[in-house]
């Protein structure tokens, strides 16, 4: 798997993330974008997801919000997981929802 997959599974659960706390919030939000405009998302590799690797897990964590003209921007950071050891971790991800 290319670590740019993984990298965009880690912007997809925040986007998730984010799309939750608008509906709790009673907010419709029609649009996401991810990476945020001017975003400057860094990560970094220590590994692969190889086809003999079992288990990928992710954890991500809403670490920002701030509004935005028409909507809302999520930062966050997360960790990509495979069988247990850490292999990517990216800080500053961001969504914009409007």
């Amino acid at each position: 798997q290319p670590g740019s997959l993984g990298i965009h599974m880690l912007v997809e659960l925040l986007t998730v993330l984010a799309l939750d706390a608008a509906k709790r919030d009673g907010v419709a939000r029609t649009r996401a974008e991810s990476i945020a405009p001017n975003g400057n998302t860094v990560w970094r590799y220590r590994g692969q997801v190889l086809p003999e690797n079992k288990l990928v897990s992710i954890l991500v964590e809403v670490t920002e919000v701030n509004d935005i003209p028409g909507g809302r921007r999520y930062l966050g950071a997360g960790s990509l997981f495979v069988d247990g050891l850490k292999i990517y971790t990216a800080k500053d991800l961001s969504v914009d929802l409007t």
